[in-house]
């Protein structure tokens, strides 16, 4: 009897943890995408052609970033592949903003950056 109550307090512990887990880790490429094209629209003033362009760019580098998560690569060779594609990315973008709305997006990512650097601290 014991045995099974302590079984039945895992099992009950485990589903909770992963009720918990619904981290950006869970979500698709085009969910993605689709988050942080709708935020540029709002920060930007995206045009609807922008938007589209934007999309479909960030929908390219949001499955690119999948493949080199989940490839075999070691962490390093990751991370610089990872920091390849940002780059590419960024020349992209910058050919399809005007310079005040590559300016404030540069600022966004600064932000971003410096919120994550707070959150490691934490």
């Amino acid at each position: 009897m014991k045995n099974v109550v302590i079984a039945l307090c895992f099992i009950l512990l485990a589903g909770a943890a992963s009720a918990q887990d619904t981290g950006r880790a869970h979500k698709s490429a085009e969910e993605r995408a689709k988050a942080q094209s709708d935020k540029m629209k709002t920060e930007l003033a995206l045009t609807d052609d922008q938007y589209t362009k934007i999309y479909d760019l960030n929908l390219k580098y949001a499955k690119k970033n999948e493949e080199i998560r989940g490839g075999t690569d070691e962490k390093m060779a990751k991370m610089k592949a990872s920091q390849a594609a940002m780059q590419e990315k960024d020349a992209a973008v910058k050919a399809i903003l005007d310079a005040g709305q590559y300016e404030k997006y540069e600022a966004m990512k600064a932000d971003r950056k410096d919120k994550m650097k707070e959150h490691r601290r934490h």
